[in-house]
């Protein structure tokens, strides 16, 4: 009697110790590289696994700076993709947000931080273009190539901030 005590105690905590040890790999499993931030989600799939159905594009490469490299030439291979493999998750609501100048785009005067060399734009992230049109031209080749597969989009990320 005692040894039968004595097995199911001993199966009992081996079972507790296999559901404690079974969703920490689980969810080890599910994690990104990009599971600690203030951007979490950048991957449409995770997006998709997660059964929501908007998704922001920022910090995805797609910036304006990543697209148009030099004036009037786009680069839409990185955005095709991230859209594609959005709707292909049912990923329904997709908001692109418009930021990043171009360094191209940006007054050689402007003031730089430090840091904003190894991101590839000269002063802030929402530098001012001298030519307004260069940005219109941007926002208006992209709406016009997304129309109806990119929902909304978001003027200018975090355009209230100062050098």
């Amino acid at each position: 009697m005692r040894l039968l005590k004595l097995s199911c105690a001993t199966a009992v905590g081996a079972l507790l110790c296999m559901l404690l040890v079974a969703p920490s790999t689980a969810v080890a499993s599910m994690r990104s590289d990009g599971s600690i931030g203030i951007h979490p989600g950048t991957n449409p799939v995770e997006i998709g696994a997660t059964g929501a159905g908007s998704w922001r594009l920022w910090d995805t490469g797609t910036a304006w700076r990543d697209i148009e490299t030099s004036r009037g030439v786009y680069n839409w291979g990185t955005l095709d993709s991230w859209v594609s493999r959005a709707n292909a998750v049912g990923v329904a609501d997709i908001m692109y947000v418009f930021g990043t100048t171009p360094i191209w785009a940006v007054d050689p005067s402007a003031t730089t931080y430090p840091e904003s060399t190894s991101h590839g734009w000269r002063g802030s992230g929402s530098a001012k273009p001298p030519r307004l049109s260069d940005y219109q031209s941007f926002v208006q080749a992209l709406v016009d190539r997304y129309r109806g597969r990119i929902t909304s989009y978001e003027v200018w990320n975090e355009a209230n901030l100062k050098p």
